[in-house]
């Protein structure tokens, strides 16, 4: 993408990566950097809202910009910064940058909350990694009532995969019920002394007996493992 970059274009970067933050300059043009505590875009202020969004003020340019972001992940906050750098660079007010964040929709299986007026239901099973699957677990942990996460395999994490699939469930325990279906997600299982089975059928069977009405459930997986059956079944009970 360097490489490729126009003459005089400009690259933002996220400070908080640590690697990102040591790029000085591309094509002699010293990077705009963001991040939730570092770089030239800042955020304070943060509240996480559950269904009513996140509250945050994005800092940039001596100015503070409150704004609030329809979503249920305080990650968000981070993508906002990002946006806001965007929209400066190209020319925008700090009106037109408010609007377009308050504007955000979710798309597809990406932390789309859906309620069927029984459950509420993370559907974020779009793709998953460690550190996704902990901040949507951390995104669970904002709302009321009974929280489930219903995970599963985490794919193409290299030959550490059992450890990290066992690392997340220690990081799950939190949640009042841990499910989890897969090969993997057997040792998600065990760390997080949840429920577990060998497949997504054998869990779907299953879900009127896991569920309670006023529950939030956590769906998410690898995209490959097609937990989007889960919530179509969950949105049934």
């Amino acid at each position: 993408m360097f490489e490729n970059l126009r003459e005089g274009g400009t690259v933002i970067l996220n400070a908080d990566d640590d690697k990102l933050a040591q790029v000085k300059e591309v094509k002699g043009k010293a990077p705009v950097f963001y991040g939730i505590n570092n770089g030239e875009f800042r955020a304070e202020n943060i509240k996480n809202n559950g269904v009513l969004g996140v509250d945050a003020d994005l800092l940039y340019n001596g100015k503070r910009l409150s704004v609030n972001i329809p979503a249920i992940g305080t990650y968000m906050v981070a993508n906002a910064l990002a946006a806001a750098a965007v929209g400066v660079e190209l020319g925008l007010t700090d009106d037109e940058i408010k609007a377009g964040i308050s504007a955000y929709k979710t798309v597809g299986s990406r932390a789309n909350l859906i309620d069927t007026g029984k459950i509420r239901i993370i559907d974020d099973c779009y793709n998953a990694n460690p550190t996704s699957v902990k901040a949507s677990i951390d995104t669970l942990m904002n709302f009321r009532g009974r929280k489930i996460a219903i995970l599963g395999d985490m794919k193409e994490l290299g030959e550490n995969e059992l450890e990290l699939h066992y690392e997340v469930g220690k990081y799950a325990k939190n949640c009042d019920v841990v499910i989890a279906a897969g090969p993997l997600a057997e040792q998600l299982a065990k760390g997080a002394d949840g429920i577990y089975f060998k497949t997504k059928e054998e869990l779907i069977i299953k879900l009127p007996e896991l569920i309670n009405d006023g529950d939030t459930v956590l769906v998410k997986a690898s995209h490959s493992m097609a937990f989007e059956k889960i919530t179509e079944e969950l949105k049934k009970l």
